[in-house]
């Protein structure tokens, strides 16, 4: 799995819309001074892979920002060849949805699920690593260090 772009919006530390581009990158470092919000980041991409972090577990309502209606967040990525969207949202009204496209035009070639817990089993399926495994060996997110 490779991820190329990140967008976030009223998700913890940025209420406003947020771009991070990923792609043609080898090695990426998340650096800014506390409360910047790069722990923001890190649970963006584990909230868009599977659906809760390991900052606050399944509590995902904590994620919306204090002063935001809503979350969003949006994670494209390659697995193998294909090129994959997962797009999550929560507020009032919540969704998700995993998503096939074509990376030559730009077109969806389909949804692949809209269940938040099948998008978890297939990322599972997909990279062989679970949340847990996850959260211990890729992410090691802010005061979780074993």
């Amino acid at each position: 799995m490779r991820p190329l772009r990140l967008t976030v919006e009223g998700f913890r530390s940025y209420r406003d819309r947020a771009e991070f581009e990923f792609a043609d990158r080898d090695l990426v470092g998340v650096v800014g001074p506390t409360g910047s919000g790069k722990s923001s980041i890190l649970d963006a991409l584990s909230y868009a892979l599977y659906g809760r972090t390991p900052t606050v577990g399944n509590a995902v309502s904590k994620l919306v920002n204090g002063r935001a209606d809503a979350a969003q967040v949006e994670l494209w990525f390659t697995v193998g060849d294909d090129c994959l969207r997962i797009a999550r949202r929560l507020g009032k009204t919540s969704a998700q949805s995993l998503e096939r496209w074509d990376a030559v035009d730009g077109s969806k070639l389909e949804t692949i699920t809209d269940k938040s817990s099948d998008i978890a089993a297939w990322v599972t399926e997909a990279t062989g690593l679970g949340f847990e495994t996850f959260a211990r060996s890729v992410l090691l997110a802010q005061n979780q260090f074993m």
